[in-house]
Formats: structure tokens, C-alpha cells, sequence
């Protein structure tokens, strides 16, 4: 069994990497009297044999071919690095055991989690967290989060990353990452609750943080290629040219050009209602009936990812949802190394949320959980 996790001390120099379906994203971070530089930061195309349907590093002599690349063209010097996987494959769930010893809790969360797992606890690399301690009925109790991966799922990264030369001092999940980077956004408030909206190209997910932590995190069925697949249905565009209509027109295209345009706009109005909205709406009703928690008039919607871009996405979540949505551009509040291309930071800090959460990991001087 191997740990999921490193709860050592921050690191002077770390490597965050996002292998994402299209995109890796890569952030590199050093340590300046305990505050985070941005030294540099990457994107490259994920090459084609990669990563699996269900986002599995298949081709562990690909990853570390694709990394090599990223590091010599954008002159990442690191040893160390910090790795995303999607939280879907991930087995994130909550216990409560009795409180006994520190040293025996491990122990016990073996037997929890041999328990709760859908997988056996020995072919996995797993972590842990305490919660809480509490009191039932006159004994003391621990409450406490569990995530576990199967070694199917780590081994082919673990080898990747080797095989570039890259120590893989910590693995973790996507949307935990992404959580650290809040504190770096000048409307972030402690004690508020968001929701972290990352629009990806095949799939998006939110999760909910609160209190110092993630109450849950879960998958979006909508995507920026559904966009895509429906503007090259309906304009009878190819892959390129639909690609192109809708970085150039996004939401915002006129209707009344043609019978197609408004069928286009229906579509689409449709793909956001059922496949968005609703399901930011069911996700922060779960929040408020699971998780009492006391969200507002108005829930800060905090957005990142390829489709941060699309054209009028977020007036379209203002006006349809009951949210504030802020676009996560954290990357450009942290110092930066100087002759950095502040342009491309720029054009690039949304789609480098998660590459920067996981570097911000092992660089900050107490690595939390999250």
C-alpha cells in the first residue's frame, strides 16, 4: 500500500501538472520567504494515445514523452511534482470510528476502509484526514474523510513521471486543487461558501467549499465540445470551422440571421438548461439539504476551465442562476519570476487553476489536506 499523499514539509520548488483530455497544463512555483513566485508555466496538447475514455494513463511511455516536451520548451526546471486525477475515479467517502490513540487510528481506518471500498484497501493507494472529535451518548468518536485510488489508477502515472525524471511527491484530486487557489482571488472571503465551476472540454464538475473544506464535488454532463458537436450539426460546419465560430461568436450570435442560427440558439439554450443550470441548481439544493449549508441570496459561482472562455457564458449563468460568478484568474495575484510572458499568463490563468493548486501544495510551508 502506498499513501496517496505527502504530508512532509513544503517543498522550495514544485512542478504542478494537469493532464487534461486535450491539454496539459503545467505550473511551476518556487518559495520566496514563504510566499509563492510563479517561476513558469506551460500548455502543450495531450497527445492522442494518452489517456483512455475514462481519463486512465494508458500509455505510460506517452506521458512521459509528452512531459519531457513540456519541460524543455517552456524551461521547467523541477524534480519534484504534484499530479491531478478527475474526481470520478477517486473514492472519496466519510467515517467515524472510536476514539482511540493516534498511532491506532491507521490501523483502524484499514479495517473502514476494507469495509466501505468497492476495492480491496491493500491494491490501492489511499489518505486520510480527521475531521473532527465528538462526543455520542458519553464516548468520544473520530469523524473523518477516507479517498482512496486504485493502484490501476496510479501505477501508469507513477511510471510516467518516473520515466521523465520527475519525483511524484503527491497525487490528489482535481477539485481540491483547484479549492486552494480561492485564497488568491480578491473578492474571497473565509467565512462565504462557493462553488467551483470548471467547464472542461469533455466534462465539467463542481464542488462546494465551506467552513475551511470541500463538502462534495461531483461531475456536469456539459462540456465545451458539446457546444461544438451542436454549432457543427446545425451551421453544417466542419470540426475546424465550428471550432472557430464558437471561440469568435460563443452564446452571443445573432438568431435572426437564419432559419439554422435559430435552431442553433434553441439547442443550445436547451444543452444549458438541462445539462448546466439544472444541475448547479440540484447541486446546491444537495448542499443546503445534506450539509445545512446557509448559501444566500446569491452563491459566489467561482468558474475555470477552457469553457471560461466561451463568449457570454458567464452573463448566461448570472441571469438564468442565482449565483456571482467569478472568473478564477488567481495566477495573475501571485508574484511572478521576471521575463515571464506575462501575456501568455494572462490569456492562460483560467485553464491553469489546477496546475497551480497542486503546486501551491508542497510549496506553502503547513501542506493542508485539501
Amino acid at each position: 500500500m502506498k499513501p496517496i499523499f505527502s504530508f512532509g514539509k513544503g517543498s522550495k520548488q514544485v512542478l504542478g501538472v494537469d493532464v487534461g483530455a486535450n491539454t496539459i497544463k503545467a505550473v511551476l512555483l518556487g518559495s520566496v520567504r514563504g510566499e509563492p513566485v510563479v517561476e513558469g508555466a506551460a500548455l502543450s496538447p495531450t497527445p492522442q494515445d494518452l489517456l483512455s475514455k475514462e481519463g486512465l494513463v494508458k500509455n505510460p511511455l506517452a506521458l512521459a514523452e509528452a512531459l519531457r516536451i513540456v519541460i524543455s520548451a517552456y524551461n521547467l526546471k523541477a524534480s519534484n511534482a504534484v499530479v491531478a486525477i478527475a474526481s470520478d475515479l477517486v473514492r472519496t467517502t466519510e467515517f467515524t470510528i472510536p476514539y482511540v490513540n493516534i498511532d491506532e487510528v491507521g490501523e483502524m481506518i484499514k479495517w473502514e476502509g476494507a469495509k466501505m471500498l468497492d476495492f480491496p484497501i491493500e491494491e490501492s493507494g489511499y489518505d486520510y484526514k480527521i475531521l473532527e472529535v465528538f462526543e455520542k451518548d458519553g464516548r468520544k468518536y473520530y469523524k473523518g474523510l477516507l479517498v482512496a485510488v486504485p493502484n490501476t489508477v496510479l501505477d501508469p502515472l507513477i511510471k510516467g513521471f518516473s520515466k521523465a525524471r520527475l519525483k511524484l511527491t503527491a497525487i490528489e484530486i482535481d477539485s481540491y486543487a483547484e479549492v486552494r487557489t480561492l485564497g488568491f482571488l480578491p473578492e474571497f472571503k473565509e467565512e462565504e461558501i462557493y462553488a467551483i465551476l470548471n467547464v472542461g472540454s469533455s466534462i465539467s464538475s463542481i464542488s462546494f467549499y465551506a467552513r475551511g473544506r470541500i463538502f462534495f464535488s461531483r461531475a456536469i454532463p456539459f462540456s465545451g465540445d458539446m457546444v461544438t458537436t451542436i454549432v457543427k450539426q446545425r451551421l453544417q460546419l466542419n470540426q475546424l470551422e465550428a471550432e472557430r465560430f464558437k471561440k469568435e461568436e460563443g452564446l452571443l450570435f445573432d438568431a435572426g440571421q437564419s432559419y439554422n442560427y435559430k435552431e442553433l440558439k434553441m439547442r443550445v439554450t436547451e444543452i444549458l438548461e438541462d445539462k448546466l443550470y439544472s444541475e448547479i441548481r440540484r447541486s446546491q439544493i444537495f448542499a443546503q439539504q445534506e450539509w445545512s449549508l446557509p448559501i444566500g441570496d446569491k452563491l459566489n459561482l467561482v468558474l475555470s476551465g477552457g469553457g471560461a472562455f466561451l463568449k457570454g457564458l458567464v452573463e448566461a449563468l448570472n441571469e438564468n442562476l442565482e449565483v456571482n460568478t467569478i472568473l478564477n484568474t488567481s495566477l495573475l495575484n501571485i508574484k511572478h519570476k521576471k521575463g515571464l510572458d506575462k501575456r501568455f499568463l494572462v490569456d492562460s490563468a483560467i485553464l491553469l487553476n489546477c496546475a497551480l493548486g497542486l503546486a501551491l501544495r508542497l510549496v506553502s510551508e503547513e501542506p493542508s489536506y485539501v
